[in-house]
Formats: C-alpha cells, structure tokens, sequence
C-alpha cells in the first residue's frame, strides 16, 4: 500500500536501458494496469519540465533578463521589487513554501495578487526556500511577458522541440480525442487522491490544490505526461543539445547555485552537494541532480556515471498522508545501478 502502480525508466546518451511497468492504475475499479499510454500527473516536475525551461529558452532568446528585478516587468510592492527571476528558479526569493490561493480569494484572476500581496518568508536572496508560490507568480509572469498562455508556452518552446507528443495540462480536454473525459477513459490515467467533495479518485484532474484552483495550468504543477515522454526529457538535459539550450543554461540548472544558503539549487533542479540522506540516494555521483513531484514522480541525472533515472508512481493514491517507504528513490536508483553495473 504505498502506491498502486508505477514506471519507470532508465537510460544514458544513446538510449533507453531498461523501462518497467508494474500495478495498476487505481486500487478499486475502474483501474487497468500500468503501461507504456499511462499518464501519470508530474505535480512538481512541472517546475522543470515546463516553467523552468520556457524561461531559460525565452532568455536564450533575449525576452526575459534572469538578472532583471521583477519592477522591471510588472507593478510590485516595494519588498518584492528587487527580487529576480534568478532567485525564483533558485528558490532563493524569499516567497512563502505554500499557501492556499482560494483562501484568499474566489476568483482565480486575483491570485497574482495574492502572491504580490502576501508576506515574505525570507529577506530575497538570503536563504533557500522550496517555493511553489514562486513558480506560481513566474508562470503568471511568463504569461504576461508572452501575452500567451502558459500551456501554450510550453507546447511551443519544451513539448514541441522535444517531440513529446503525449505530454500536457489538462489532458482531458487536450489529447485530440484520445481521452474524451468519459468513464471509460479511466485507463489512461494513474489516480491520484480521493476527492471527498466529488467522492471519487482524482484522474487526469492536477492534484495540487492551487494549480487546480487555476485551472489546471499553473507554473508550479499541473504537467500529465507517460514514461516515454519522461524520457525524452531527460535524454535531453543529460545529452544538452545546443538547438535547444546553450551548454551554459544546462550548467547553469545542474550547478549548485546557493551554497551556504540551506540548500543546494541550480536553476529549477536540486544538486547533490555530498549529503548521504539526499533523497535520491549517494551513488549518482559527483554533479547529480533532479527533482521530485509530490504525487510521486522524480527525474534524476547522473552526469558523471552518464544516466537518467525516472521513476513515475501515485504514492498519494492512499492518502498524501500515510507513510511510505522513505528510501524508495535511492532504492530505485541503487537497484537500477547494480543491474548496470
């Protein structure tokens, strides 16, 4: 019971290794077995997969300044004014880990006016702090500067490019048909929590409550996506091919970019800085980095030994609560490491 189903992945430069599907979608009917069409919600690799890398290509592009402050794109009270795209991407601008938007306010319009609004956790710059209200407001940013929306964003300058023809928000409503939203269509989809208010398990629906108060497209969560499409990913950011980003950006996500701060960050991506409790596990070697996804999910890169590991779960299935096995990444990854060995 710590999740019903799960894929997984592991591949170097040249080519998927080794993919796994085992479980199924749901504990209780309607449920299928996992397989390589299963869509599994990201939650938090949106950050990387969508927010962070429109952002990194549109500054490639000369449309964004990481180094701007935000009074430079849009009207800020004065103790937000200073802070930088740089610090949001690094966790480094001081916003609050997470609130609730709809506490605040009924109408999704206002919730970048919530954030503007709200406290700071930090003084910018001073500290790492996990934020998913920055990556919120970024994504409202990026909207802003691009008069487009962010889902359309990330079609055009990550999905696209990549050639990851099956990831996206709200794939209810954007899968040409495959998914028409029916019950029938449960199968694609690895359920997440149970929703008490509707009484039945979340599917193909965010699970982050904020990105499901937007709309289902937010910059912090909301990115469905199968193994496949994973992997695409990250083949991508191990092998850093120079039409998509300059190998600097790459560096830039992969180095630790707040060292003394409480935490070590790139831009978008937790590096290992040598801890032997790092989520991922010690055995990724000098230069690994990743993320995670609260339903989950988690993309992790080996530089150094020239792998990637995805590993796509629902571990909320059972409640976000409930323990689960607290090693079961560096497990994966240990695992994935002795049969390559």
């Amino acid at each position: 019971r710590a999740f019903p189903g799960a894929a997984a992945a592991v591949g170097n430069r040249e080519a998927v290794l080794l993919n796994a599907f085992s479980g199924s979608t749901a504990a209780t009917p309607p449920a299928a077995a996992i397989s390589p069409a299963t869509l599994f919600d990201l939650a938090s690799l949106t950050k990387v997969m969508a927010t962070t890398l429109v952002t990194l290509r549109l500054f490639d592009r000369g449309r964004l300044d990481l180094f701007y402050p935000l009074s430079r794109y849009m009207e800020v009270p004065a103790d937000k004014a200073g802070i930088t795209l740089f610090q949001i991407l690094s966790h480094t601008a001081g916003f609050a880990a997470h609130f609730l938007l709809q506490a605040s306010h009924a109408d999704p319009e206002h919730s970048l006016q919530t954030i503007l609004q709200s406290p700071l956790a930090a003084k910018p710059g001073s500290q790492v702090i996990y934020s998913c209200i920055g990556y919120i407001l970024l994504g409202k940013l990026l909207e802003k500067l691009c008069e487009e929306p962010l889902d359309q964003l990330t079609q055009r300058w990550v999905l696209d490019p990549l050639r990851m023809d099956r990831t996206g928000f709200c794939p209810r409503k954007s899968l040409d048909g495959q998914v028409a939203g029916s019950e029938a269509d449960d199968e694609w989809f690895a359920a997440t929590e149970w929703d008490p208010d509707k009484k039945i398990w979340l599917r193909g629906v965010v699970h982050d409550e904020n990105a499901r108060f937007l709309g289902g497209v937010s910059g912090n969560a909301g990115l469905f996506a199968p193994l496949e499409d994973c992997c695409s990913i990250a083949a991508a950011l191990l092998n850093q091919p120079i039409h998509f980003l300059p190998r600097p950006l790459y560096e830039a996500m992969m180095v630790n970019q707040t060292a003394g701060k409480g935490d070590a960050r790139g831009l978008g991506l937790a590096v290992w800085d040598g801890a032997e409790d790092w989520l991922a596990g010690p055995l990724l070697g000098p230069g690994a980095c990743g993320h995670t996804g609260f339903t989950g999910t988690s993309l992790y890169l080996s530089p150094s030994r020239g792998y990637y590991f995805i590993l796509l779960t629902n571990r909320v299935h059972y409640g976000r609560n409930l323990p689960v096995w607290p090693r079961y990444r560096a497990m994966f990854h240990e695992a994935a490491l002795s049969d390559l060995a």
